[in-house]
């Protein structure tokens, strides 16, 4: 028998090798209907005629003729490579085969796959069941003559096998994680220095800072890959060290970063849409970087082939991997043990990952699974709805209120201002014997000989009223200016100017009995966009709520001094 696959999308089919016509034939698959070059080799030697009486004694030759060389080929210097996309075989001297992992490229479906000529070694092994060179002894063995499984293994037998590969490999796994480590802190020690180095020459720049973290996240995902190829490809062939599993995960560091970027998108996609597509892909998809390690399969039909390996055995598969997450929850919560528990548990849930794996790998020998644009895309485009969940969501549930308050903005045409209840008391204009002492001030202080010209003074009476008459509040806001605030010659508020800064300043005052000034000394800063300055004198009745202003100004002219007059009393 031989096992015909369609290099398109995958079907697969056995058929008798006498059936299969001699040379290269255009077949199409009944599954797409897409055509493909079929290789029959050559044809089939004729069958030997019916063995002849022998011949008297005496005809005979004293000793039979030894065989040439050349008549029956050597097994041992032959291997048989399969294509693992199309299983197509071909046989190569076993001199040609380079020592080290390489890429070869398959003639029938033209696609890349990578060949271990380490394996090659054991001529014996593959002579008698020639395997895809990338899988290993332990694998090799699934494939054994006997009678293959029908389910999945139950959990005291699961759980059996995978503490003896545990105890085998945990070494070379926690090797393989030590060493990672201490790459990886190397790594933050350089970037760690290289921040800071960012830091003292451009300062808390948020866009640089922003850069220099997005490096170090990258730098994480990258050693995490690395890791976990090189644990996958360890727990695949237990005849591997630390070297040769990290060897082989960095050789495939691009292909296990995409397979396992095509699943992360795939996978938060679905935990958006609602958790439970979430659930039903990572079941679907968790053995993918298996398959890539065990069969060479990669991007998106690793995850198909995935797919199409737990097909019939959800259930079995899903609960299987419930059981080991909710015993690592409860394990890892246990104080003190928990920690060393959590360390080990990573390795232990790869194997065990493996091991189901396995099962279902020898329960579908045959396996075929959709392999076309057309299946890949439906799963990118399924994990791209999930995205489109939240926010067509949240605009289903704020989009009403939105649209509510738009309309009313559009109706009202306009705002109203806020207009605060205020009780002034007119009072005559100053006289110049009062506005005599005020000028003298002025010139003490020295503020109006470095601003322009002060305008003239304006006064008010604050009556003596509530339970501490002499306490008023004053409002301060200033945008673009410079300067300060003071009463009776002590500051109340410095107004620091930093550009486009809206400074806002509420506090007490406690005025004296009879005449009392607010001096204000401010400088606009150049090429402001806009300039304001505004002072509000008033009294908040907290009993009653409400708020009496007497007096509020507002300057803006580029800079000057003022003084305002307010007497205490009646």
């Amino acid at each position: 028998m031989r096992i015909l696959a369609c290099p398109h999308c995958g079907f697969s089919k056995q058929v008798p090798a006498d059936r299969i016509p001699a040379g290269t034939k255009r077949v199409s698959c009944p599954k797409c209907k897409q055509l493909f070059n079929l290789d029959g080799g050559t044809p089939a030697a004729p069958r030997p005629a019916p063995p002849q009486p022998p011949p008297p004694a005496a005809a005979q030759p004293s000793a039979p003729a030894p065989k040439s060389p050349a008549a029956t080929p050597n097994l041992a210097e032959q291997a048989v490579i399969t294509c693992p996309h199309c299983g197509y075989r071909r046989e190569v001297p076993r001199e040609k085969i380079p020592p080290r992992p390489a890429k070869v490229l398959c003639r029938q479906c033209e696609k890349e796959f990578t060949i271990r000529g380490e394996l090659f070694r054991d001529a014996t092994r593959l002579a008698a069941n020639p395997q895809h060179p990338t899988l290993t002894p332990a694998a090799a063995s699934e494939d054994a003559d006997g009678p293959a499984p029908t389910r999945l293994a139950g959990l005291g037998e699961l759980f059996s096998r995978t503490w003896e590969v545990f105890k085998r490999r945990i070494l070379t796994l926690i090797g393989i994680n030590l060493l990672a480590m201490v790459l990886a802190l190397a790594a933050y020690f350089l970037l760690g220095s290289g921040a800071d180095l960012l830091r003292g020459m451009f300062g808390d720049n948020p866009v640089v800072m922003g850069l220099a973290a997005l490096v170090m996240v990258g730098l994480s995902l990258l050693v995490v890959t690395a890791v976990c190829a090189a644990m996958t490809y360890a727990i695949v062939d237990e005849d591997l060290g630390v070297r040769e599993a990290l060897g082989y995960g960095i050789q495939n560091f691009r292909s296990f970063l995409w397979v396992f970027t095509l699943a992360g998108f795939i996978l938060c996609g679905g935990y958006l849409a609602f958790i439970l597509p979430g659930l039903l892909f990572t079941v679907w998809f968790v053995f993918a970087q298996f398959v890539l390690a065990h069969d060479d399969v990669r991007g998106m039909e690793a995850l198909l082939k995935s797919r199409a390996y737990v097909r019939g055995h959800g259930w079995g598969v899903c609960g299987r991997l419930l059981l080991l997450g909710v015993l690592g929850t409860v394990v890892s919560l246990i104080p003190i043990v928990g920690l060393l528990a959590s360390l080990l548990l990573g390795p232990f849930t790869l194997i065990y990952y493996h091991e189901i794996f396995r099962d279902l790998r020898a329960i579908k020998t045959n396996l075929s699974y959709p392999g076309s644009g057309r299946e890949k895309a439906k799963w990118l485009l399924a994990g791209t709805a999930g995205y489109l969940v939240v926010p067509v969501f949240g605009l289903l549930l704020l989009g009403p209120a939105m649209w509510q308050g738009l309309n009313q903005l559009r109706g009202s045409g306009s705002f109203e201002a806020y207009q605060a209840t205020a009780t002034y008391r007119p009072q005559p204009a100053f006289v110049e014997q009062e506005a005599r002492p005020l000028a003298e001030a002025e010139q003490q202080t020295g503020m109006g000989a470095a601003a322009a010209p002060a305008q003239s003074p304006t006064t008010l009476v604050v009556p003596r009223t509530g339970e501490n008459p002499a306490e008023v509040m004053l409002y301060v806001y200033a945008i673009n200016y410079r300067g300060s605030v003071r009463l009776n010659g002590e500051e109340i508020y410095p107004i620091e100017g930093e550009r486009d800064m809206n400074y806002n300043y509420t506090g007490s005052a406690t005025l004296q009995d009879g005449r009392n000034v607010f001096e204000v000394a401010y400088q606009a800063l150049p090429d402001a966009w806009m300039t304001k300055l505004q002072l509000k004198v008033f009294r908040y009745d907290w009993t009653n709520a409400q708020e009496t202003v007497f007096a509020e100004w507002t300057i803006e002219d580029p800079g000057s001094s003022r003084a305002f007059e307010v007497i205490l009393g009646d």
